[in-house]
Order: structure tokens, then C-alpha cells, then sequence
């Protein structure tokens, strides 16, 4: 395939999000860089009425983007790595349907990126989350360099997988995305990608990231089982960290694991899960008053201590 020297390609996947895929979509048409391709998966299923009302919706744009389309719902790393393999960039973005990028977001990651050495991988920028009870969220990491083991303990918050602009060699050496995963694709992808890779931060706040409009809901069965998948595949590279690190690591994953079961009423398995981890009262407190910075100063960063 003939590739173009720094075009930026923007990959959508998009599921059940018609109208805030047309708010993406323009989102990334305002951008100040104009080397781009714009590709858009849709998973919804060939001729299902959720697909025929995303090709209604994004009509007007055909003209201007790739619109890929699945025989059937295939999730979110197929069709990620099906726009992939339709993609000519040097850059690469995986933009999810309803996020929304500011207008100077990919031009400073371009920048970043090529004022680093090559053993920089990925960019990503600030940004803040609108959740569901309408009050919004402001990053607060700003990390650069080796953050492999934050990304390990998926604590290396960069608000959504739509924040990172990748090079492509990058991506073609880890094998794309895991079509294993169901759920948290981005976090499991991080963790390989900055394995062999260094990774960039423009401090501006580039990217809004969508929560406020959520129609999937969880159990807490199937979310607790993604984080037990991720603990399961990735356990050899855990296991081959110091003793120091792999306790750091598999600590943060506990009380992340914990939070979420007391949050959905199950606080015998959350107590169960701290114990069995052996996470120490020190480490707790200090996760909870992490917590309680989030909450008070509506920040969004991840926890290790």
C-alpha cells in the first residue's frame, strides 16, 4: 500500500452512536493539520437498521472519509485493526464515535512526536471527562518518558484511547489490538505498546472525552471478569518484574478491583480481594486519599504510589 509522508490517519469505530458519530466526525474535519484521512468502522452489522441509520446520518461525509462497513458486530478491536489495514498514515489515532477533539489537538501531537527521537512512540494531550451527572473532569497527569509499569497496573490515564496519536511502525509491531478483549481494549493495548516504547505529553487539554451518555450497563460479573482476563493474559509479564514493582503493580490492580465491587454492593468480595492481595493499610489509606483529591478537585489521574 502506497503511504504518505506524516499523514495522520483517524480511525472511528463506531457502534449504536449515530449522532455523536457525525459530532466526531466534524470534530476531526475543524483540524488545523489538514494531512489526514478520516476512516470510519462501522460494526453495527451490514444492512442492520443501527447501520443503515449511521449511513444516513453520515451521508454528507462520504465524499470525505473511507466508510468500512462489517458483514456482522465484530467489537471494538476488529475494527480497530480493520481500519488499520485501511489506513496509509505514518500517525495513526484511534478516535472512539463519541469523543471530541479540539481543533489544535493532532497538529501539537504531530509536533511533539517529531521534536522526540523515534524511540517515542506515541503522543498524547490533556483532556477533560464529562460524566454522567453533567460535571466535568480535568486531567492531571502529565507524565512523559518510560511509563511502562503504570501502564502494566492500568493506571496510565489519558482519559480514553481516542487521546493517543501513534506511529505506525509502532502499532505494526505489537500486533494491533487484542481481538480477545471485549472490554478495556485500550488499556491492554497500552501495556504491550509501552513495553517497547517511550511516550510524549502536550499539557494542553485537547481532548473531551464522553461519559455522559452511557446505554451500555454493565454487571458487575462481566466487569470484574475483563479485569480477570487482563490479570490471567498478562500474568507472565507481571511475574517477570522485580519483587518491588510486581507488588506495586498487582497492588494498584487490587484496589482498583475493590473500588469497583463496593461501588456495585459487593463489599465482602472487595474486602476478600484486599486480603488475599495482602495490600498494607498505608497503601490503603493512601489510595483512599487519592480518591477523596479526585472527587474534591474533580481531577482525573490514575493511582500508584
Amino acid at each position: 500500500m502506497e503511504r504518505y509522508c506524516d499523514l495522520v490517519s483517524v480511525i472511528i469505530p463506531t457502534y449504536k452512536r449515530p449522532k455523536m458519530l457525525r459530532r466526531c466526525i466534524e470534530s476531526i474535519q475543524q483540524q488545523t493539520y489538514k494531512n489526514i484521512e478520516i476512516i470510519v468502522v462501522d460494526d453495527n452489522g451490514k444492512n442492520t437498521p443501527e447501520q443503515i441509520e449511521t449511513f444516513e446520518e453520515i451521508k454528507s461525509f462520504l465524499t470525505s472519509i473511507i466508510y468500512v462497513v462489517h458483514e456482522k458486530n465484530s467489537g471494538g478491536s476488529s475494527s480497530r485493526n480493520d481500519g488499520f489495514s485501511a489506513s496509509k498514515g505514518d500517525f495513526l489515532t484511534f478516535v472512539d464515535d463519541d469523543d471530541e477533539l479540539s481543533e489544535t489537538k493532532i497538529e501539537k501531537q504531530v509536533e511533539c512526536l517529531k521534536k522526540h527521537s523515534d524511540e517515542y512512540g506515541a503522543s498524547y494531550t490533556g483532556y477533560y471527562v464529562l460524566n454522567e451527572n453533567g460535571k466535568k473532569q480535568r486531567s492531571y497527569f502529565k507524565k512523559e518518558g518510560n511509563i511502562y509499569f503504570r501502564a502494566l497496573a492500568r493506571t496510565f490515564y489519558v482519559g480514553s484511547g481516542s487521546n493517543l496519536l501513534i506511529r505506525r511502525k509502532y502499532f505494526e509491531k505489537i500486533g494491533g489490538y487484542d481481538i480477545a478483549f471485549k472490554r478495556n481494549q485500550d488499556i491492554e493495548f497500552m501495556a504491550r505498546l509501552f513495553k517497547i516504547c517511550k511516550v510524549a505529553c502536550v499539557k494542553e487539554r485537547l481532548l473531551t472525552v464522553h461519559m455522559e451518555v452511557r446505554q451500555f450497563k454493565r454487571t458487575f460479573e462481566f466487569v470484574d471478569g475483563v479485569t480477570a482476563f487482563y490479570l490471567e493474559r498478562f500474568n507472565g509479564e507481571i511475574q517477570k518484574l522485580p519483587a518491588k514493582d510486581k507488588k506495586k503493580v498487582l497492588d494498584v490492580i487490587c484496589l482498583e478491583r475493590a473500588r469497583t465491587a463496593y461501588a456495585y454492593g459487593e463489599k465482602a468480595y472487595s474486602r476478600n480481594l484486599l486480603k488475599a492481595q495482602k495490600v498494607s493499610l498505608v497503601t490503603r489509606i493512601r489510595y483512599l486519599n487519592y480518591l477523596a483529591i479526585r472527587f474534591v478537585f474533580k481531577l482525573s489521574f490514575g493511582f500508584y504510589y
